[in-house]
């Protein structure tokens, strides 16, 4: 064994993770809120509840406790839902040691605060920000657990510490590529979920690939414009945590962000869409939440971002033009 690491959030992206880093021979503690997918996991060496179908390598280990996942553990990556990573770093804060490097793997913008991600664990616990890196890109869980070939970019301030991470991934199948632009990273992976809910939404409502390529487009190109104010660099944008991501996502109905848009569009051309008894208590993509915080800074701060907006317009206030 080479060592252990840790993953926050035995979700279906947290639980891939996991299945590299154990075929890559380490030690894999993978902390889960439930304990019926820690029991899953454990006994049966399958995640049932978030990604059945793909038996695990006894490598990993699942727990409910944060403290017995973060202890002895060199690199911690964090797999949480934006909506809950706040929350769940205030209770894992006191196990943090100062050296501990931290991976975001979470797609999303804090509807209160609009920061992303590596913000927030830098706004909690206190550890050296080149500690706080981000890995993005167009991948599937599935084809992960499959062991397809597979890229993706690891973003931080440190390119040594960035290497260490790679070092811990790269395989075979598993490929990543080094870069410093942690804000265009998560921007790309943030925003292309918005994308591939209105690419869904538009397929749903059978308006024709014309129309949908039109507005991915267009879209993308304010997603360029939108990263650059923010700090971001253009060429992110246009790599594989961006553009990459946003094709894989927004071209295949196995995304969870393009398949709960074609299920919404098509309830709204049979006028049948009651967005309240649709969300209610049912598990929503990082699409859903990052569209709320984005139309809460847009209006905030008067910008026009029309066509990132407009699947906001379409499901939460039952706008639609041409």
């Amino acid at each position: 064994m080479k060592g252990k690491i840790s993953i926050l959030g035995a979700g279906a992206f947290g639980t891939s993770i996991a299945t590299i880093l154990a075929n890559n021979d380490y030690e894999v503690s993978l902390w889960a809120y439930e304990e019926s997918v820690v029991n899953q996991i454990n006994f049966e060496h399958e995640n049932k509840t978030y990604f059945a179908g793909f038996k695990l390598s006894e490598n990993i280990t699942a727990t409910t406790s944060l403290q017995e996942s973060t202890k002895d553990s060199n690199i911690l990556f964090i797999a949480i839902p934006v909506k809950y990573l706040r929350t769940i770093l205030e209770k894992t804060k006191e196990f943090i040691i100062p050296d501990q490097i931290m991976v975001s793997l979470s797609k999303g913008i804090e509807g209160s605060t609009f920061l992303f991600p590596t913000q927030i664990i830098q706004d909690l616990l206190n550890i050296n920000k080149d500690n706080i890196l981000v890995l993005a890109g167009p991948n599937f869980a599935h084809e992960i657990a499959e062991k397809r070939q597979t890229y993706s970019v690891i973003a931080g301030n440190n390119k040594d510490v960035a290497n260490t991470v790679k070092n811990a991934l790269e395989n075979d199948f598993f490929k990543t590529e080094v870069s410093g632009d942690i804000i265009g990273v998560q921007v790309g992976a943030a925003l292309k979920n918005i994308i591939s809910l209105l690419a869904g939404l538009i397929s749903g409502l059978d308006l024709g690939q014309n129309y949908l390529a039109y507005l991915v487009s267009k879209s993308f190109q304010e997603v360029a414009t939108f990263s650059k104010e923010l700090g971001g660099q253009p060429e992110t944008i246009y790599g594989i945590s961006g553009f990459g991501d946003l094709y894989l996502s927004s071209t295949n109905s196995i995304g969870r962000n393009y398949s709960i848009g074609l299920e919404i569009g098509k309830l709204i051309k049979e006028n049948n869409f009651n967005k309240d008894l649709f969300f209610k208590d049912k598990i929503l993509p990082e699409g859903i939440n990052t569209l709320v915080s984005l139309h809460n800074y847009v209006i905030k701060h008067k910008l026009d971002l029309k066509f990132l907006s407009l699947a906001y317009d379409i499901i939460f206030e039952g706008k639609w033009e041409r």
